[in-house]
């Protein structure tokens, strides 16, 4: 089976417990008011606490201090903002010396991450109930191993039953923490998976954690509610692609298909990472298909990226056609494609095209060949040296190719 490719995901937020650990001072409240100085390069937030989980409650007003030197990046705190702060007293420097007047200020821990926000009241109260877990857990630690893992694992299913979508993500966070966890997974856990993948009203980097969780951690049982799992949201989509992967039951063409016809370019390009893993070889033909065919360029560069990524010998007709036809920009990309598939077949389709690709991508055949051979001895480069009409090209396989780019040849 064929590895589905897919983009990096963001960097994880640290689990609860970190952020626990680490926190002086913890604070639920709301956010009453936000000023800002130096032109809005800082802002100072005023909390009105109600609940001090951790630490000594501090006097009124609690002011935690905000950079926010990029105006495109979303504020961490505006007023009337419900939320969980972890804080620590703020670390001035003669910059906020001179820009702030004289008063005691916090800031997250962390940053952005250091503050988890409530839609409602009521996920306030759940969220500050669980940090309180924590911490008890942490006072008092449980003697008994069995009793201290059960207690941990009842707080993971806890999280991801959730209203709060951050505890949902630090739940599904916490999974990879359950020892032989898809062993022994039992009926109630696998309905309260199943409730959050199915919840639409979770935002989709919340959704999407979930979704990962699932094939990460092995999880077959929900393999049946990740193939009915809809959504409109790419992220989502793409998790769902790649968990099913992970757990052996790569999507065929016919559960993509619907997806490729989106308006959403996003959705597209994973519905497409998934069409170069499907089984058999019509994923890799209807991809071949888009990576020409589809109107928008990083759609196009997606799919020729797939199938690169795929490292299938069938993907091989796709990508030589895209190396024939496409623009410049999309040769390099299947160039390093069929690079990255490899073999005998991946030589006889890159010495095919030192002769019939355009005149200007043939010497990229040339060098992905060398690399993939291992240098002008090579009887494929040899038949090329002694044949090939290009003088230029004989020339430079005879004296001597320069060591391939970075961009010509992947590492």
């Amino acid at each position: 089976m064929a590895a589905l490719a897919v983009p990096a995901h963001a960097v994880d937020a640290p689990r609860l417990q970190t952020l626990v650990a680490r926190a002086p001072l913890v604070v639920a409240g709301r956010v009453t008011a936000v000023e800002t100085f130096d032109a809005g390069r800082v802002a100072v937030a005023r909390l009105d606490v109600t609940a001090t989980p951790k630490g000594e409650r501090p006097a009124p007003p609690v002011r935690i201090v905000e950079m926010r030197d990029l105006p495109s990046v979303p504020a961490v705190l505006d007023q009337g903002m419900l939320v969980l702060a972890f804080l620590e007293p703020l670390h001035p420097n003669s910059y906020l010396t001179r820009t702030l007047p004289r008063a005691e200020y916090h800031q997250l821990v962390a940053g952005r991450i250091g503050r988890l926000v409530a839609a409602t009241p009521a996920e306030s109260q759940e969220i500050v109930g669980t940090v309180e877990r924590i911490l008890e857990a942490s006072r008092a630690p449980e003697p008994d191993s069995g009793r201290r893992a059960a207690a941990a694992r009842a707080l993971v299913f806890d999280e991801i039953a959730a209203r709060s979508a951050a505890l949902v993500q630090d739940g599904a966070a916490g999974l990879q923490s359950v020892p032989r966890l898809a062993e022994s997974l039992s009926p109630a856990e696998q309905q309260r998976l199943e409730a959050a993948l199915g919840r639409s009203d979770l935002p989709p980097s919340a959704r999407a954690a979930i979704v990962r969780a699932v094939g990460t951690n092995g999880l077959r049982q929900l393999g049946p509610a990740l193939q009915g799992l809809r959504s409109p949201d790419a992220s989502v989509l793409a998790a769902k692609f790649e968990a099913l992967d992970r757990l052996g039951m790569a999507p065929g063409v016919t559960d993509v298909e619907p997806y490729l016809g989106s308006e959403d370019p996003a959705v597209r390009m994973a519905a497409v990472r998934a069409l170069a893993a499907a089984p058999g070889s019509e994923g890799v033909t209807r991809a071949g298909q888009l990576a020409l065919g589809d109107p928008d360029p990083a759609v196009r560069r997606t799919t020729v990226e797939a199938l690169g990524d795929s490292r299938r010998p069938e993907a091989l007709p796709a990508l030589e056609r895209v190396f024939r036809e496409a623009p410049p920009d999309l040769q390099q990309v299947a160039g390093r494609g069929i690079y990255q598939v490899g073999g005998p077949a991946a030589a006889d389709v890159l010495a095919r095209l030192a002769f019939e690709a355009p005149p200007q991508a043939q010497r990229l055949a040339v060098v992905l060949l060398m690399a993939l051979q291992g240098g002008r001895d090579d009887p494929l480069v040899q038949r090329i040296a002694k044949t090939h009409p290009n003088a230029d090209l004989r020339r430079l396989i005879e004296q001597g190719i320069e060591p391939p780019h970075s961009h010509e040849v992947p590492h």
